[in-house]
C-alpha cells in the first residue's frame, strides 16, 4: 500500500468514526429532548382537570362604561406543586360579543388547596347599557396569549353585570 493510499484510508476511518460520534450524540441528543417533552407532558397531564373555580364575584354588580371592577375567584387546585398560570376576565352580551382587557390580565403563583386570587377588569368605554354575563377564566401559558394557552378552568358568575350609561344595547 503507498502512502497516499495509506493516507486515504486514515483519512476515511477518521471520517466514517467522526459520522458514528456525530450520529451518537444526535441520537442521545434526540434522546434527552424525547424525555424532556415526557416530563413536560406529564405536568400537563396533571394540571388539567386539577383546577377548578368554586367562586366567581365582583365587588359591583353595577357598573359604567370605563369603570373598574375588582373580581374575585375561589380557586381549588389538586396539583401537588405550585405552578405559574393566568387569570382572564371578560363581559359576555347576549348577542355573544364579548368584552376584556388583556392589559389587566394577572399572571400568579397558584398554590395546591383552596385560594383566593384576584384582578381588576374595565368596562370599555364603547359598551352599550344592558346586562352582561362576567365570565373569569384560570389559564396555563404565555399571560394574555390565548392562543399559546391552556384554559385549565373557566366559570360564569352567578351575578350578572349591569352596565349602566351608553344608549340601550338592543338584541
Amino acid at each position: 500500500m503507498t502512502p497516499t493510499e495509506t493516507v486515504g484510508l486514515i483519512v476515511g476511518l477518521i471520517a466514517i468514526i467522526e459520522a458514528g460520534y456525530v450520529s451518537g450524540k444526535w441520537r442521545a441528543s434526540k434522546q434527552r429532548h424525547a424525555m424532556l417533552d415526557e416530563a413536560v407532558a406529564a405536568r400537563i397531564r396533571q394540571l388539567l382537570g386539577a383546577v377548578e373555580i368554586r367562586g366567581l364575584t365582583s365587588n359591583s354588580q353595577e357598573a359604567s362604561p370605563g369603570q373598574t371592577i375588582r373580581i374575585s375567584y375561589d380557586v381549588f387546585s389538586k396539583a401537588e406543586f405550585p405552578y405559574q398560570v393566568w387569570l382572564g376576565a371578560s363581559i359576555l352580551a347576549a348577542d355573544g360579543t364579548e368584552y376584556f382587557d388583556q392589559s389587566q390580565d394577572k399572571e400568579i403563583t397558584l398554590e395546591p388547596g383552596l385560594t383566593n386570587q384576584s384582578r381588576y377588569l374595565t368596562v370599555p368605554g364603547d359598551v352599550l347599557a344592558g346586562s352582561y354575563n362576567l365570565y373569569g377564566a384560570i389559564w396555563l401559558g404565555a399571560r394574555a396569549i390565548t392562543e399559546n394557552s391552556i384554559t385549565l378552568a373557566r366559570m360564569k358568575s352567578s351575578s350578572p353585570l349591569l352596565v349602566r350609561g351608553n344608549v340601550q344595547r338592543t338584541v
